[in-house]
């Protein structure tokens, strides 16, 4: 079965998912069984394509700057018996549904109207659309990668990002 889980995001993802449901259960028993949506954020950027600042600025580059993204709904599985006990269970069933969403259209579709919105309506309206999205999912995950260049910050070399959201929704 732990085959079948190919990437480290996937479980991470599943864990954070399971840990999520655990805790849902243990404040009230049918907490457990309520519906739960996860947001979990894809890069689009083809990761082969990659190229230095140096090269994105040749005047005959064809890469594209800026952030590519798109994210998907992720319905969080409901605890079962099985899966308290097994708790790679859990962790299999969540990855499969991350799996299966995004391998689909919706994951370029999205980035599509997205991109249309900002052409068309602005940067205001993509952010309201994308808050409003934020604010209507119980957890957000992110899968971004970081920058594949050297960064430092007043000389000091940058090792990670880490980001938290608090607060957001008051």
């Amino acid at each position: 079965m732990f085959d079948q889980v190919k990437t480290i995001n996937d479980v991470i993802t599943g864990v954070v998912f399971y840990g999520i449901r655990l805790y849902m259960q243990d404040i009230d028993n049918k907490s457990g069984k309520a519906n739960s949506t996860g947001l979990v954020m894809l890069s689009t950027r083809n990761t082969r394509s990659y190229q230095s600042i140096q090269e994105m600025m040749k005047a005959d580059s064809k890469s594209r700057w800026g952030n590519h993204f798109s994210f998907i709904h992720v319905p969080i599985p409901k605890l079962s018996q099985a899966s308290i006990s097994n708790p790679l269970e859990f962790v299999w069933k969540a990855q499969k549904i991350i799996k299966r969403k995004r391998n689909s259209f919706t994951v370029f579709l999205i980035e599509w109207l997205l991109d249309m919105e900002l052409k068309l309506r602005g940067h205001e309206a993509v952010a309201k659309r994308i808050y409003g999205t934020l604010r209507n999912s119980s957890v957000v995950v992110s899968n971004l990668i970081g920058p594949v260049e050297p960064m430092a910050l007043a000389n000091h070399p940058v090792k990670g990002l880490y980001f938290a959201v608090t607060d957001m929704f008051c």
